[in-house]
């Protein structure tokens, strides 16, 4: 439903995720939740990524809500991306990475053209945070920005401003030395090794300042945790920014509806749902363990076998996601000479989402 169209003074607000999965599911979870409360809401996604998760959509209809996707186009071809690559997980060779946040920044212009269509400016744009590009777009139109955090404000503030802003890794030579973390609520010691922070990849120098510097020009910040879990830090952001922090999540608990939790994502992945379940329930209740490292960080050889040395070890039952690009042929012997086998009666296996065993 068009609702910017047919209901022109209803409150419209454009929501511009990441293309990522952990940051696009929280934030088309925000979006629904807005819309429950009777705002127009238009996701700005691409395409592949809108059939990742269409279910949304026709619920939207079903329960009668102004929720909508606004499809661009990706250009692949341009930026010498493979077809079909449109969300950060898709990418295989990580030398493409900065390729892809180039073709993300020249999605200012259809953008554009979207919000120009429009009778009127809408009334809020939400965007995640590394989507600094977007906030040229809104000054344009005169449309109040929000950026939006995924991670925990106690990540957000540790790593991007109080270590940041103090420049304490510049004095450091070793990067497994504990330092202090100064001007924070609590006493803490990392190592830069531990902090590496968003968008701290060499080459990435450029989008990673660009982001925090369209933050401190935004009109407020929204961030995926509640108040009682981190006050201190909340406090300690805000005061860091100089800008109001809503605390609206997690919004994985808002979410009830399981069918539609469980319809968006990879295909492949969705049509093993009954299969896991059905292996779930012959478990008892908390006793399985579930190991994912989330669909972007890769995991190399040595690290995955040890990770399954230590499943082994711990007698208990598993669910274990990899990657298909981490399965490398060392990897794929080593699961086979006896791993799969002596883990086969308490041990679930996924490989992007495809069972194993």
């Amino acid at each position: 439903m068009a609702c910017y169209r047919e209901e022109p003074k209803k409150a419209h607000f454009i929501i511009v995720p990441l293309p990522a999965q952990g940051h696009l599911i929280p934030m088309t979870d925000m979006g629904y939740l807005l819309a429950e409360r009777g705002i127009c809401v238009s996701l700005v996604i691409t395409r592949a990524n809108a059939d990742r998760i269409r279910p949304i959509i026709e619920r939207a209809k079903e329960s009668n809500i102004s929720f909508e996707f606004v499809e661009l186009s990706f250009p692949n071809e341009m930026f010498g991306l493979p077809p079909g690559c449109e969300s950060l997980d898709h990418i295989t060779d990580t030398g493409l990475f900065r390729a892809f946040f180039h073709a993300i920044y020249s999605l200012n212009e259809p953008l554009e053209t979207f919000i120009d269509s429009l009778e009127r400016p809408p009334d809020c744009m939400i965007t995640d945070m590394c989507n600094a590009w977007t906030a040229p777009v809104a000054r344009k139109f005169g449309i109040p920005r929000v950026t939006f955090h995924g991670p925990s404000c106690f990540y957000i503030s540790t790593t991007d401003y109080n270590l940041a802003q103090h420049k304490v890794f510049d004095r450091v030579i070793n990067e497994n030395e504990y330092v202090t973390v100064p001007d924070f609520p609590i006493e803490l010691q990392v190592t830069k090794a531990q902090t590496p922070g968003f968008l701290n990849n060499p080459g990435f120098e450029d989008f990673r300042k660009k982001s925090l510097e369209e933050e401190l020009r935004a009109d407020g910040v929204v961030i995926n945790t509640f108040l009682e879990l981190e006050r201190p830090f909340i406090e300690n952001y805000e005061r860091l920014i100089g800008k109001k922090v809503w605390t609206v999540g997690p919004f994985c608990l808002y979410n009830k509806d399981d069918e539609m939790k469980v319809g968006r994502g990879n295909k492949d992945a969705i049509d093993q749902k009954n299969r896991v379940l059905t292996w779930l329930d012959r478990r008892d209740a908390a006793s399985v363990l579930y190991i994912s490292f989330g669909s972007i960080v890769y995991t190399n050889t040595q690290q995955l076998m040890e990770i399954g040395r230590g499943l082994e070890a711990s007698n208990k039952a598993f669910i274990w996601v990899m990657k298909k690009r981490e399965i490398t042929p060392v990897v794929e012997k080593w699961l086979a000479e006896g791993f799969e086998e002596r883990t086969k009666e308490r041990g679930l296996s996924l490989s992007d989402g495809l069972l194993r065993w």
